[in-house]
């Protein structure tokens, strides 16, 4: 049961008191301002399991959760920006819609590592905030060998197709091993791609790709030209466009058409690295400085850090900043 201690209600007696102890008050009283209340629980992030005594703040006014970590708090109609703060936890700024449904408000516990969920999940996008998939993303899977380009960071650049084909069996090889992925690195919140779509372009078209997709395509030249750029071997990449848009996002998993056409299984284990390490990049994760972690090196699995960070990225709304604040706008309890 949560506990309700707004400072409204503490000053209501002492002020009806003042009321009507004093005369001569305005002749045109202002009448009360109407209020609702907001139903809501506060939850470990990691566990989401209650978090009891929480503190939530909006205002001057503050509710304590019950030990079941429900909370209910008057609220005048409108997004309030609340705060809410536990021992234990990392507090959190974010919105509360009045009225609106029953809330659900995750906090990080201390223990987590906020240096590594700000690589990993807050890094990619430059600006220190959260970019990520809203919704399932469509795969989209060129069949067609296309021609790596030196401005591969520009994702939307569509790519030239040559007139080489990827064995079909290769590409059922990556479509599942990408499903699987993709229900891992989301935390299990999608369940598999929108759709999956297999592209054959004709010999110089363009591969583009569409908005609401990520592309996987096999690039000639890839290995060389990245190699030669970087100084270092490189024979992949993924990326993302920086869109906040969901309808405008698109993503690209880009393998070299040599080094990952070979079907042996010492080569199959490697490209299962390497898709989900990419795929990474097309989720918005970024490259982490210490592991271990699935986006430190290419060839290490997801670690039991990696999982928890993708729990987290998968509660928070995108423009979530360190240390845990939410984008201004944003209701934790806004309808969808």
């Amino acid at each position: 049961m949560a506990l309700r201690l707004t400072r409204r209600e503490l000053l209501a007696g002492s002020v009806s008191a003042i009321a009507v102890g004093c005369g001569g008050g305005s002749n045109s009283p202002t009448g009360p301002t109407s209020t609702v209340s907001v139903t809501g629980q506060i939850t470990d992030a990691l566990t989401g399991g209650p978090v009891p005594g929480a503190i939530l703040q909006a205002g001057a006014d503050s509710v304590q959760a019950g030990v079941d970590g429900m909370f209910e708090v008057t609220l005048t109609p409108a997004l309030a920006r609340v705060t809410i703060a536990a021992p234990g936890y990392v507090s959190r700024d974010t919105g509360l819609r009045a009225p609106g449904p029953h809330a659900v408000v995750s906090l990080i516990p201390v223990s987590f590592d906020l240096q590594f969920f700000d690589e990993l999940c807050r890094g990619y996008s430059g600006s220190g905030s959260s970019l990520r998939w809203m919704q399932p993303p469509v795969l989209v899977v060129e069949s067609s060998v296309v021609n790596w380009t030196d401005s591969y960071t520009d994702v939307e650049l569509g790519r030239t197709a040559t007139g080489e084909q990827i064995p079909g069996q290769l590409i059922d090889q990556t479509v599942a091993q990408l499903q699987r992925d993709l229900v891992l690195l989301s935390a299990e919140h999608f369940t598999g791609f929108a759709s999956v779509e297999r592209r054959t372009s004709p010999v110089g078209g363009r591969s583009e790709i569409p908005s609401g997709a990520i592309e996987v395509a096999w690039e000639r030249g890839l290995a060389a030209g990245m190699t030669a750029r970087w100084g270092r071997p490189i024979d992949a990449y993924g990326g993302r466009n920086l869109s906040e848009t969901v309808s405008q996002a698109k993503g690209r998993v880009a393998l070299d058409s040599v080094q990952f056409a070979d079907m042996s299984p010492v080569s199959a284990g490697r490209r299962d690295f390497v898709l989900r390490h990419e795929l990474g990049h097309a989720f918005g994760y970024g490259h982490t400085t210490v592991g271990p972690s699935f986006m430190f090196r290419q060839l290490l699995g997801v670690s039991a850090r990696d999982s928890d960070a993708f729990k987290v990225f998968f509660q928070r709304p995108i423009g979530n900043k360190a240390p845990d604040i939410d984008p201004s706008g944003f209701a934790v309890n806004a309808t969808a």
